[in-house]
């Protein structure tokens, strides 16, 4: 603390006991404190008349997110009766020509604590809503004693400075308190135009996460200069800053903001949203989410796999559902050369009807695919339209209505046969 400094806080301490003298260490200020230990009086016994119809009101059903603003507005109508009390008896304090400075400051500190109260209880972080309280109770109690400019000054002065940028403890609390609030702002901003978003039934749910973390990276970054402008900084300064950082970081970081604009990207276009059936390097699965740096892919078989938002880009995709969820299954059989291929065919469609997952519409349809080696190939087809549930359990149960109707029907599925020429045999073979 420099000497300029020192003695900016000797005067807020000498300023601050001719205050306690003129008001508290005085006839006056001891009426004043009278009049307001009756104000408290009248107030508490206003309260208990009120307090049924109070609790009454906060019994009703109350939506979640206000649960807690509701909760402290109902804990504040007793320093609201209070501040009514304490106004009063100011003003019958001021028609009868007497001193009220200590009533005028009990009215301004008790609405002060009302507004604080309510703008920390929309702060889900306990310490931030306290820090927040605090910063400002403090500065609404300097107000109200006429103190708050010195004190202001004093804060002021204790600063460093960094190149251009001038940094004091003013400013950082100012941006604390500042900062916090506008962020929790934000949330709130956020959460509404999720829920907004969600009752949408005009939005696609690619362009609802689009809304949605746009939103946010908005709203946050907004706040972050609001914080920064509070605390003195130049905002211009640091945008030439920030851009020589953001090409080091970008060089440093290419996968990362590639991926960040891939997500953008693919948000955008709609390829590839929440819920779409896609099969990439060889997995198929459900698109659970997508994020700013990957999509969330649940296979068939419960396995939850992290794929990059570049390779959905650039790479190949199949995606199963895009357009229309049903998708069209094949089912291989190969039956003997001397079979009834026509018999055949007609068992393996009735097989496939018999299958619950299997639509009835379009049915399915058998076909004659090429004569192998040893066999007649055929195939069976059909159309379902839950692939997320996957295709081994299904092509299992055709597989064995088919089984069962060709054995009913004595209608052979063969297995390789080779014939083997002997040329030469030993000496004494046979004997």
């Amino acid at each position: 603390m420099n000497t300029e400094s020192a003695a900016d806080l000797s005067r807020l301490l000498a300023q601050f006991w001719a205050w306690l003298q003129a008001n508290l260490l005085s006839w006056a200020g001891v009426v004043q404190l009278a009049a307001l230990l009756a104000a408290l009086c009248v107030s508490w016994v206003l309260w208990g008349l009120a307090r049924g119809r109070v609790r009454a009101w906060l019994s009703r059903p109350i939506p979640a997110g206000l649960a807690v603003l509701a909760n402290n507005a109902g804990r504040s109508v007793w320093p609201l009766f209070f501040g009514v009390c304490c106004g009063a008896v100011g003003a019958a304090l001021d028609g009868l020509h007497r001193p009220h400075q200590l009533t005028d400051m009990a009215v301004s500190l008790t609405l002060a604590w009302v507004i604080i109260r309510l703008l920390t209880s929309l702060i889900e972080s306990r310490f931030w809503a306290r820090m927040v309280a605090a910063i400002v109770w403090s500065l609404a109690v300097l107000d109200a004693i006429g103190l708050l400019k010195p004190a202001t000054a004093f804060l002021d002065s204790l600063a460093v400075t960094l190149g251009e940028a001038r940094i004091s403890l003013w400013g950082v609390l100012k941006a604390v308190v500042v900062l916090v609030v506008a962020l929790e702002a934000a949330v709130l901003v956020v959460r509404f135009v999720e829920s907004r978003a969600s009752r949408s039934s005009e939005m696609s749910p690619s362009l609802r996460v689009l809304v949605v973390k746009g939103a946010r990276i908005g709203l946050y970054a907004l706040a972050g200069l609001i914080a920064l402008s509070s605390m003195g900084v130049n905002l211009t300064s640091l945008a030439v800053v920030g851009g020589a950082l953001g090409v080091g970081i970008g060089f440093g970081l290419q996968k990362i903001f590639s991926n960040l604009v891939s997500g953008v990207i693919l948000l955008l276009d709609k390829s590839i949203k929440p819920g779409d059936i896609i099969e990439i390097g060889g997995n198929v699965g459900e698109i659970q989410t997508l994020s700013t740096r990957y999509a969330l892919l649940r296979t068939l078989g419960g396995k939850e796999i992290l794929v990059p938002n570049e390779d959905l880009i650039s790479g190949q995709v199949i995606n199963w559902t895009r357009t229309d969820r049903k998708l069209w299954v094949s089912v291989p059989v190969g039956v003997a050369y001397d079979a009834d291929v026509p018999l055949a065919m007609r068992l393996m469609v009735e097989a496939a009807r018999s299958v619950d997952r299997i639509l009835k519409d379009p049915e399915p349809s058998a076909h004659l695919t090429d004569f192998g080696d040893n066999s007649v190939n055929l195939a069976v087809g059909f159309w379902i339209k839950d692939p997320e549930n996957g295709l081994m359990g299904l092509k299992t149960d055709v597989n064995l209505a088919i089984w069962e109707r060709f054995l009913a029907n004595k209608i052979e599925i063969p297995f390789p046969q080779r014939d083997i020429h002997v040329k030469s045999l030993p000496k004494g073979w046979g004997k």
